[in-house]
């Protein structure tokens, strides 16, 4: 079966053929062209009349097609309204879907949402009684680590009293010792101070008489030579005068003999 639109098409090429050749297709005689005046005159009025026919046929064909145009373009406006329609249906379809399938996810969340939260407690507790185990258990270790510590500490509180007392004994032991040691270095040395102390009056005293006597024999030394000395100066001064007396006898002659004085001479007396 043909539809709508071949027909319309059907339609506009045969009224583009009959534009372009008025005789492409033989046309059915009516009424009016069996007429007594168009076979009168056969050579105007008949052609009139089948230019007349053939324009109300195309205007005929031209109304019918704009009809079916127009019926067309409802057609596919429905159409389009029903695509939309349908469209609309199923986006609504998967929203309703999309829905019931969120319901359902809500509910399983719940769900696993309960199943987490039991867990997470059951856990919870068994994580407490696990503190508690352990802190029940530190408590006894750090009991038992005191009680130790406390019995290491009184035995070694009892070794160091010991090994007090032992240190005490040795102490008095070495100042007993140091002290008799002192005494006797202290004795040893008052005798060795009293035979140096001897032994030095003794060097002393005999150091002393020898300066004695060194210094008695220099001071006689001094004295002798202060004597001679003397002497030798007594000498002397006896040797002057007797030379003084002789230059002045000399002197005395010598102005006899000149008959002049002896500042004219130029010898000061």
């Amino acid at each position: 079966m043909e539809s709508p639109k071949d027909i319309l098409n059907a339609s506009l090429n045969f009224s583009k053929v009959n534009n372009g050749s008025e005789y492409a297709v033989p046309m059915k005689l009516t009424s009016q062209s069996l007429s007594p005046r168009k076979n009168l005159d056969s050579n105007g009025l008949e052609k009139f009349y089948i230019t007349q026919d053939r324009k109300n046929a195309n205007r005929e064909i031209e109304i019918i097609s704009n009809r079916i145009n127009q019926l067309i373009k409802v057609e596919e406006k429905a159409k389009k309204k029903i695509e939309m329609a349908q469209q609309k249906a199923e986006l609504i379809q998967k929203a309703q879907e999309r829905k019931n399938s969120d319901v359902k996810d809500k509910e399983l969340y719940k769900e696993i949402r309960k199943i987490e939260e039991e867990e997470l407690r059951r856990k919870n507790r068994e994580d407490k009684d696990r503190r508690f185990v352990n802190i029940k258990n530190l408590q006894d270790e750090i009991l038992f680590e005191k009680r130790r510590m406390a019995e290491e500490t009184k035995k070694k509180s009892k070794e160091l009293e010991g090994m007090k007392k032992d240190f005490r004994i040795m102490v008095e032991q070495q100042k007993a010792g140091k002290k008799n040691a002192r005494y006797g270095a202290v004795v040893e040395h008052k005798q060795r101070k009293d035979v140096h102390r001897n032994y030095y009056t003794s060097n002393l005293k005999e150091e002393y008489e020898k300066k004695i006597a060194h210094e008695k024999a220099h001071h006689l030394d001094l004295i002798n030579k202060k004597k001679e000395l003397e002497k030798y100066e007594a000498e002397v001064i006896q040797r002057l005068a007797n030379t003084e007396q002789n230059q002045v006898a000399v002197l005395k002659h010598l102005e006899t003999l000149a008959k002049v004085s002896l500042f004219h001479l130029g010898i000061r007396p």
